[in-house]
């Protein structure tokens, strides 16, 4: 330090935390005198929150089921050259059944085929005319969740060069399908959530707007014994933070609730169709990364209309 030169006034070791602390413990205790109004906000943030959150968990959920089904459905259909003996259909099956990339194979006789052909509407009459059963012999190649992630165009050129198989098809429609559905419901839960989250942060930034304008004349005495822009925004972001945080636990509350109400009836309906699919309550990490948004939520709607608020209260 040069001679003459005056040091640096140092500011005091935790006064900013102690700051936040007040602002923090303002904001609540102010929340909690206006309870109808700070109530009434909080409800309007959890239904906010809760419809995408609980579309969410639903997606989250069923789509491991639905790519299950869809692993079911797609699979590789190795049509053989006609004549070709059952014990050498069946010999093929069993060396496919052999690979890696394969989970099964099903050997379909001719007669099977024919006989799945007349329960069909409409083909039992047009069927009947037939002198000779027009079927070759089949094997349906179901593939791995592994090959059916890297693609089946390898493994459908592979089955193909195998001897007495005269043509491949690939049965992809009902994957095709429901990828297709899976991504609409992602884009609607995506557009819905933030339409939502926008919704739940202005309805945030109005109650705190209003706790401003019957603060007018407090923050105007504020201003004339010097306190800055910051110290006197602060305890409304917080009372924003803690409107979107409630908000928030309601909506995971609501949640849970929903998932439980649904759990034993969706249990039901799966095991009437063979399954054993169940919904889960959302756990604890999935409510802590509610928290979060929620009080991001609510911490934005307050700055953007403290921000706008103190402006207005600007002296011409």
């Amino acid at each position: 330090m040069t001679a003459g030169a005056r040091p640096r006034p140092r500011r005091p070791r935790g006064r900013w935390l102690r700051e936040h602390r007040r602002a923090c413990l303002a904001a609540w205790s102010a929340l909690a005198g206006a309870r109808l109004a700070g109530l009434m906000t909080v409800l309007v943030v959890a239904v906010a929150l809760a419809l995408p959150a609980a579309l969410g968990v639903l997606l989250s959920q069923t789509a491991g089921l639905a790519r299950g089904l869809a692993g079911e459905l797609s699979r590789i259909a190795l049509f053989l050259e006609p004549g070709t003996r059952p014990e050498a259909a069946r010999a093929l099956a069993e060396r496919v059944a052999a690979w890696a990339e394969v989970a099964a194979v099903d050997y379909v006789s001719p007669k099977q085929a024919l006989a799945e052909a007349r329960r069909l509407a409409g083909l039992a009459e047009p069927l009947r005319v037939l002198e000779d059963n027009p079927f070759p012999p089949l094997l349906l190649v179901s593939p791995t969740p592994e090959a059916l992630a890297r693609g089946l165009e390898p493994l459908a050129r592979r089955l193909g060069r195998l001897p007495g198989v005269e043509d491949v098809q690939v049965e992809l429609v009902w994957a095709e399908r429901l990828e297709a559905f899976l991504e609409v419901a992602r884009r609607v839960l995506l557009i819905l959530g933030l339409a939502l989250a926008a919704a739940a942060a202005l309805v945030v930034g109005n109650t705190v707007r209003l706790t401003l304008e019957g603060r007018r004349e407090e923050i105007a005495v504020m201003r004339l014994l010097g306190g800055t822009e910051a110290y006197v925004r602060r305890p409304y972001l917080y009372e924003g933070l803690w409107l979107g945080l409630l908000g928030a636990m309601v909506a995971w509350a609501l949640v849970a609730g929903a998932v439980w109400a649904l759990a034993a009836p969706v249990a039901r309906l799966a095991a009437l169709y063979g399954g054993s699919f169940s919904l889960r309550p959302p756990g604890v990490a999935w409510g802590a990364a509610l928290a979060g948004v929620g009080a991001l939520l609510g911490w934005a709607g307050a700055w953007l209309a403290v921000r706008a608020q103190l402006r207005r209260m600007d002296p011409a």
